[in-house]
C-alpha cells in the first residue's frame, strides 16, 4: 500500500512520516520508498531531515543519487543549503556544483551558496562561475557577499579567470531592485578606483557613463544619485582616466538631456586636455548635434579656431545646417561667415528673420534725393533691438526683397567716398546713439557681392539693457518694435536681471 500511494504528490509527506516511524531499523525498505518519494516536492522537507541525520551511514553512491534526484522548492532551499555547507566535503564535486547551481536559484539559499562559491572560488571551472554568480547576483539575499568577493578579488578582478563574470555580476548587481545595491557598487568602485585594475576600471566607467540610457532598473531613486555621484566622480578624476576612455564618456553623457548642458561646458573647458585630435573633434561635432549646445561649440571653435582643422569646421556646419532655426540663430551665422564656410548670397537667400535684417541704405533717401538722418536713426534702432535681444546680423547695402543694392550712393553722400568714410560715419552715429559701452558687441565688416559692397554689422546679446533716447527696442517676428515702460520693466527682469 505504501508504494502504492508513494506515486501520488499529496501523499509524499505522510509516508515518510509513516515509515520513518514504523521502519527506523529497516533503512532498506526506507530507501525503497525514498527512491519513490525523492521525485516530490511535498516530501522533500522530511527526506533532506532523514538525509542529513543518517548521511554517514550511507554509501556514496547512495548520497549522490539522494542529492542529484531531489526536488529543491523555496521552502526547503535554505535547510538543504545549510546541509550542504555542513557536509561540503562529503559531497562530490560533481554533486555540489549540481546542488549548487540549483540552490543558486532560490533566495533564502543564495547567501550561503555565495560563500561556499567565493570560499572555493578556484575549485571550479570559470564556465561554472560564471552560471552560479549570474544567478546568486539576481539574488537579494546574496548581493552583500557578492560585493564584499568583488572587493576582495579587486587586485586580480580583470584577471583571465575573472574577466568573462565581471561585466555579468556588475550588471546583474545594477539590476538588483534590493535598496542600495546600486549605490554600494558605485562606492565600491569610487573608492577602490585607484587599486582596480585598468580594464576593470573602464568596465566600470562605461557603466556608469550609460546609466540613462541603458535597461538598468534600480530600487526609488538610485538611478539618478549614482548618475550625479558619477558626473562630479568624472570631473574630479577627469586626469586620472584614459584618453580613450574620456571620449567614450563624453559620448555615452551627451545622451542625457538633463545634464548635457553641463558636460558640454567640461568638454569645452578641456578641450586640449584631450590628445588624440581626431576623436575630441568627434567628441566636439556630436556636441554639435544638440542645440543647447551651440554656445559652448562656438566658443570652441572660436577659441580654437587655429588649431582646428577646415574640414572639421566644414561637417560642423552641416550639422548646424541639421538644426532647426539654425539659419536663423546669429551665433552660428557669424560664425560662419567669420570662417568663411557661408557666403553672403547664402545668408541672404535665407531671408530676413528675428536675428537677421536688410538695409538698402544707411543714409541716403534716394527718394528725396539727399540725405536721412531717419534712415540713420532705424539703422542704430535695429542694433539697438539685437543687443537686447539674441543678438543678430545687419546687411546694409540689400533691399527688402533681398536685392542687392550696394553702398555707392551712400559713398557718394559723404566726405570720403569708401569703405572707411562709411565705417567712421556708421560708427559715428552708433556710439553717438547707444554709446561706447556697447562696442564689444557688435562688429563692422565689409563683403562685395557681383562688384556691390555691403556693409555686415554682426550683433552679439548685450548683458546689459540698451536705450536709446529713452526708449527699449527688442527683435520680434523678424522686425524691431519699442516696448511701453511697464512691458520693457517686465522684459528687462526677466530677460537681464538673474
Amino acid at each position: 500500500m505504501l508504494f502504492k500511494l508513494a506515486n501520488y504528490e499529496r501523499a509524499g509527506a505522510h509516508i515518510m512520516e509513516v515509515i520513518l516511524e514504523h521502519y527506523q531499523k529497516n533503512v532498506q525498505k526506507i530507501i525503497c520508498i525514498i527512491y519513490i518519494l525523492i521525485d516530490l516536492q511535498s516530501s522533500s522537507n522530511e527526506i533532506i531531515n532523514y538525509i542529513e541525520q543518517n548521511f554517514s551511514e550511507f554509501s556514496e553512491f547512495l548520497r549522490e543519487y539522494l542529492i542529484d534526484r531531489i526536488v529543491i522548492s523555496e521552502d526547503i532551499s535554505l535547510k538543504l543549503a545549510n546541509f550542504l555547507s555542513t557536509h561540503y566535503f562529503e559531497i562530490s564535486l560533481k554533486n555540489r556544483k549540481i546542488l549548487m547551481k540549483k540552490l543558486a536559484s532560490f533566495n533564502d539559499a543564495s547567501a550561503i551558496i555565495a560563500n561556499l562559491l567565493i570560499n572555493n572560488f578556484q575549485v571550479f571551472p570559470p564556465c561554472y562561475r560564471n552560471i552560479l554568480f549570474k544567478n546568486l547576483a539576481k539574488k537579494d539575499n546574496s548581493v552583500e557577499e557578492i560585493i564584499d568577493f568583488i572587493d576582495f578579488q579587486k587586485e586580480r578582478f580583470s584577471s583571465r579567470f575573472l574577466y568573462s563574470m565581471r561585466k555579468i555580476i556588475i550588471k546583474t548587481l545594477l539590476n538588483s531592485k534590493k535598496n542600495n545595491t546600486g549605490l554600494i557598487l558605485f562606492n565600491f568602485f569610487e573608492n577602490n578606483f585607484e587599486d582596480l585594475s585598468i580594464i576593470s576600471r573602464n568596465d566600470l566607467l562605461m557603466i556608469f557613463s550609460k546609466l540613462k540610457q541603458s535597461d538598468l532598473t534600480f530600487a526609488s531613486n538610485e538611478l539618478e544619485d549614482i548618475y550625479i555621484r558619477f558626473l562630479i566622480f568624472f570631473k574630479n578624476n577627469f586626469l586620472n582616466i584614459e584618453d580613450e576612455m574620456r571620449y567614450l564618456i563624453f559620448f555615452n553623457l551627451s545622451n542625457n538631456d538633463n545634464n548635457r548642458v553641463d558636460i558640454a561646458k567640461f568638454f569645452s573647458e578641456n578641450y586640449n586636455e584631450l590628445k588624440d585630435n581626431n576623436k575630441r573633434n568627434a567628441v566636439l561635432k556630436k556636441f554639435a548635434e544638440f542645440p543647447d549646445c551651440t554656445d559652448l561649440i562656438l566658443g570652441i571653435l572660436d577659441k580654437y579656431k587655429n588649431i582646428i582643422d577646415i574640414s572639421i569646421k566644414e561637417e560642423v556646419k552641416n550639422i548646424f545646417y541639421k538644426l532647426k532655426g539654425s539659419n536663423k540663430n546669429p551665433q552660428i551665422m557669424t560664425y560662419l561667415i567669420e570662417e568663411h564656410l557661408l557666403q553672403i548670397k547664402d545668408l541672404i537667400s535665407s531671408g530676413e528673420g528675428d536675428n537677421l535684417e536688410f538695409k538698402s541704405r544707411l543714409r541716403w533717401d534716394s527718394r528725396k534725393n539727399c540725405s536721412n538722418k531717419e534712415l540713420e536713426y532705424r539703422v542704430v534702432k535695429t542694433i539697438s533691438g539685437f543687443l537686447n535681444t539674441v543678438g543678430g546680423t545687419l546687411l546694409i547695402g540689400i533691399g527688402d526683397d533681398g536685392k542687392i543694392v550696394g553702398l555707392e550712393d551712400d559713398y557718394n553722400s559723404l566726405g570720403k567716398k569708401n569703405r572707411d568714410g562709411f565705417q567712421l560715419h556708421l560708427v559715428e552715429i552708433i556710439t553717438c546713439h547707444i554709446t561706447e559701452a556697447f562696442n564689444d558687441f557688435w562688429k563692422i565688416k565689409f563683403d562685395n557681392i557681383d562688384g556691390k559692397d555691403i556693409c555686415i554689422v554682426e550683433v552679439k546679446r548685450s548683458p546689459k539693457p540698451v536705450y536709446i533716447d529713452d526708449k527699449f527696442y527688442i527683435r520680434k517676428t523678424s522686425s524691431t518694435r519699442s516696448l511701453k515702460i511697464d512691458e520693457a520693466h517686465k522684459y528687462i527682469n526677466y530677460h537681464f536681471i538673474e
